[in-house]
């Protein structure tokens, strides 16, 4: 395994952190976590004639055909920028799973608009009551009802991020007459089609979706790859190596913000720097930091290449989150009581990092996978 960067990957990294930095002021991820959109679709449109919405995608299909652990490295830098924009949602869930799991003609209708930032996605798959749905077989209490050359579509989804504002709602469903699982691209503006946005810790823009006898062509229905629940199994890995990317993206930057605070805030005369708990906190974050990216990039690395990565996907997912939460804890504690202040970076990071604690499963749960990976 070699996860060093190629010059592409180091150009890569150092374009998007130069964009970011020029285009993601501290306050913009504050100010869409207020808007009714929750993204600005200018900052959406850039980011798509950069070619970042389509990095992963063929050529043929409008994208640049790299890799996922490029992809990986661009949303680092989101994570250390808190972009905020629907690139979870719509290009690493919905868009690779189309690339991964649609016909022809339904990925040549899809992914081209993907790419050029015209079509936003969501992806619906947890339910009520199933927390852990993604991780194992499971029943669906979305039911899709065939009805001539369409399906009819009932049942609620939770936690749907950016549904708000997505165009189609990449949903898994249950089929009513072979009670096989199946993915459908539904319209959002659909009749039938409820959207309720939610107030959340992290400000992350996730909704709850009820479908009421919602009509879906037949041709939204991914039939690429018939087993429904292995195509979740990929989504949900490739979101949770994504996660880790963009956390420790995150985790960074809060090192970076507590050293810089820790040269320059004075007490008794001299810089807190000086100070050795402060001293060995910064260490301590830089370390857990540094590990984080690491194991990401593992991970990512071998996701990328189609290798067998269930061991270290969870490995990565249990470490990479309590890390970055000790990250955080310590950027709190270095910053005293500023970092509390709505008005300072420290909770947007931190509000974050403890979302991301829980997305695609917690680290009792991938502990769990790792131990049974193990032999135990």
């Amino acid at each position: 395994m070699d996860v060093s960067f190629t010059e592409q990957e180091k150009m890569l990294q150092e374009r998007a952190r130069e964009f970011l930095e020029e285009e993601v002021p501290s306050d913009l991820a504050r100010e869409m976590e207020a808007d009714p959109e929750g993204y600005p679709p200018e900052l959406w449109r850039k980011m798509a004639d950069l070619g970042w919405l389509g990095i992963a995608f063929p050529t043929e299909l409008g994208g640049n055909g790299l890799s996922f652990f490029d992809m990986a490295i661009l949303y680092e830098e989101m994570g250390r920028a808190v972009a905020p924009v629907p690139y979870m949602a719509t290009v690493v869930l919905s868009g690779l799973t189309v690339l991964d799991a649609a016909g022809e003609e339904l990925k040549l209708r899809i992914l081209p608009e993907v790419a050029k930032g015209d079509l936003v996605l969501s992806f619906a798959y947890l339910e009520p009551n199933k927390p852990n749905l993604g991780f194992v077989n499971s029943s669906l209490s979305t039911i899709a009802r065939r009805d001539g050359n369409a399906y009819v579509l009932n049942g609620t989804k939770h936690f749907v991020q950016y549904a708000q504002v997505s165009d189609m709602i990449l949903t898994l469903a249950v089929e009513e007459a072979s009670g096989e699982a199946v993915w459908l691209l539904v319209d959002r503006n659909a009749e039938g089609v409820d959207v309720t946005h939610l107030s959340t810790t992290g400000g992350d823009q996730q909704c709850h979706v009820t479908f009421r006898d919602t009509p879906v062509p037949d041709g939204n229905r991914l039939t690429g790859d018939t087993d429904a629940w292995a195509v979740l199994g990929r989504a949900v890995q490739r979101g949770a190596v994504a996660l880790c990317a963009y956390l420790s993206g995150a985790g960074q930057k809060v090192v970076d913000l507590s050293v810089e605070y820790a040269k320059t805030r004075v007490q008794f005369g001299r810089p807190i720097s000086a100070f050795q708990a402060v001293r060995h906190r910064c260490a301590d974050m830089a370390a857990d930091a540094l590990g984080a990216r690491f194991l990401t990039y593992e991970a990512a690395w071998m996701v990328s290449e189609g290798l067998p990565a269930e061991l270290e996907v969870s490995n990565a997912k249990a470490c990479v989150g309590d890390a970055i939460w000790s990250v955080m804890t310590g950027g709190h504690q270095v910053h005293g009581a500023i970092g509390f202040t709505e008005e300072h970076p420290m909770p947007l990071y931190s509000r974050r990092a403890k979302v991301g604690q829980s997305m695609f499963g917690n680290a009792d749960l991938h502990r769990e996978r790792v131990a049974e990976r193990l032999g135990l």
